[in-house]
């Protein structure tokens, strides 16, 4: 990251580096130290601006907020509130080759569930925190087209969206489609949550195009206004290439704290544990993430520990919990944070045979619109409040 910025500018141009979220979790180094090595790293970077995902959330509400104290830029949320109080500013505005830039942050309601539920409310059960959930989706809409328009009188000449909201069935009606036909006056909206690549174009309630852009996860590729620039090997670009500089030497001291934990072999393994499908890659050459919409060998492992260890009848495993696949041979604890960064905890409960079926037809109930790769404007369902 520091090698494109710093190459960029050295041509002339001038760069914001931004965030979509969940920067925090996801690998060893974020999830031993709660989030504070990451942060740190991100300061090192010098970003411009940030918004919470779902996974900001995942250490506990007291450390979200101490992570964006500890952060030397600022986060930005329209539709993050605590009783109807936004915590951060809408939007903010950057001047960039003179220009000012607005960047306006939305966070899918759908956190309250894809975190911990628990996170969010008070002592009694009550959800204190909120991000403008209800079951049509106009309360978000209408926060986005607020701080737009507040940005436009404000003197932005361009507005940006940074959105945790993905593309997914489940998360109607707070797609990033969805949030692009209800509003106007959006000239880019940068896109996470679901981890896709896809660069799209929406039209917006007045019919004009807008461009949405991701860039998936983990750094595999990283977003530019007009595409990506992409690294689908696993070998990262700095070992490969032998990039130095203040950046890679910061990230080397931080996971120097936590090699003889993270190095500590746990188990041995005759062949790869995959999450992905053998063959297919999607439009950056990156491999297809299958563990969600398929059996892989690694989810049955994952699923099979569980049942193991709670001596349970059956074990139903998330596998959007299952992030990386291990390569064969030793398996260290470094590994097994890879595959499980999120700490959930295992549980135990009675079920019918009724709802066991129930729980399957849930989980596969958006399967068909995964395999054809339909756009959340391509298919209907209705809305569920996220709580």
């Amino acid at each position: 990251m520091q090698q494109i910025r710093d190459s960029l500018e050295s041509e002339g141009y001038t760069t914001l580096l931004v965030d979509d979220g969940d920067a925090v979790q996801g690998e060893p180094i974020g999830t031993m130290t709660k989030g504070e090595s990451v942060i740190d790293l991100m300061n090192e970077l010098h970003y411009d601006v940030a918004i919470p995902g779902n996974h900001e959330f995942d250490y506990g509400m007291d450390q979200f907020f101490a992570l964006t104290e500890r952060a030397e830029f600022p986060y930005v949320s329209c539709n993050f509130n605590k009783e109807g109080t936004l915590l951060f500013e809408p939007y903010v505005i950057k001047e960039a080759a003179g220009k000012k830039i607005a960047f306006v942050g939305v966070t899918t309601p759908q956190t309250l569930t894809s975190s911990t539920p628990s996170y969010f409310q008070d002592e009694s059960g009550a959800y204190i925190y909120g991000f403008l959930q209800d079951k049509t989706g106009e309360k978000v809409y209408s926060a986005v087209q607020s701080a737009v328009d507040a940005a436009r009188s404000e003197g932005a000449d361009y507005v940006y969206v940074l959105g945790h909201l993905g593309n997914e069935e489940a998360v109607r009606p707070w797609t990033y489609a969805d949030v692009l036909e209800h509003t106007s006056g959006i000239d880019v909206l940068l896109d996470g949550h679901s981890h896709d690549t896809d660069q799209a174009t929406v039209k917006n309630k007045d019919g004009v195009e807008v461009v949405r852009s991701a860039c998936g996860t983990k750094l595999g590729n990283v977003g530019f206004e007009t595409g990506l620039y992409s690294w689908p090997n696993k070998d990262s670009v700095p070992s490969l290439l032998g990039v130095d500089n203040e950046v890679g030497a910061k990230v080397r001291e931080e996971l120097k704290k936590l090699d003889e934990k993270l190095n500590e072999v746990v188990a041995t393994s005759t062949v790869e544990l995959t999450i992905h499908d053998p063959v297919e890659v999607d439009s950056a050459g990156s491999p297809v993430r299958m563990v969600r919409r398929a059996e892989t060998n690694l989810g049955d492992l994952c699923a099979d520990a569980c049942r193991q260890q709670s001596d349970a009848d059956i074990a139903f495993e998330n596998a959007g919990g299952i992030r990386e696949s291990i390569s064969k041979g030793d398996i260290t604890k470094g590994d097994l944070l890879r595959v499980h960064p999120f700490g959930n905890s295992l549980c135990v409960i009675e079920v019918t045979g009724q709802q066991v079926l129930d729980a399957l037809e849930w989980g596969a109930r958006s399967v068909p619109d995964w395999l054809s790769g339909k756009r959340p404007s391509e298919s209907k369902a209705d809305g569920t409040e996220g709580q």
